[in-house]
């Protein structure tokens, strides 16, 4: 297996194995070895996801995905929710950046934290650190 897929099996198993101990009703999905990892949000067309990302600097994010299969049913949603936005960043006491995804069908808002690079070069106390904030950030957003 690839370095950067192993590190990413190992970093979501860990996240994912902590947040099932802090909602033991939640549904333990298995890590993958894509930059991803996601799980359903209640709602259909609607997921959860932890995910690394590179554009616009390395980080880690918390994101709810919104594809219910059609782009203007996706984006709708997004502008619902967007209505409601003073609201929910009051409630969880944080900024959350709603995107549009103009060139793709579905959109996602999300939070997300800097890294210092890919996760091939995270030391061992920052993949810890996000674990951590993973952990703290859907439990407030949840």
């Amino acid at each position: 297996m690839i370095v950067r897929h192993a590190l990413r099996v190992e970093f979501f198993s860990k996240l994912a194995d902590a947040y099932k101990i802090l909602n033991p009703s939640w549904d333990k999905v298995k890590a993958q070895p894509q930059h991803w990892l996601s799980f359903g949000a209640g709602r259909s067309g609607f997921s959860n996801s932890w995910s690394f990302r590179a554009r616009n600097g390395w980080r880690f994010a918390i994101e709810l995905y919104i594809d219910q299969q059609d782009q203007e049913d996706n984006k709708r949603a997004l502008k619902e929710l967007g209505q409601m936005r003073p609201q929910i960043e009051q409630e969880l006491g944080f900024s959350l950046d709603f995107q549009e995804l103009p060139e793709r069908r579905a959109c996602r808002i999300e939070v997300s934290k800097q890294t210092s690079g890919p996760i091939t070069k995270l030391s061992d106390d920052e993949m810890k650190e996000l674990v951590q904030w993973g952990l703290r950030k859907n439990d407030e957003i949840h």
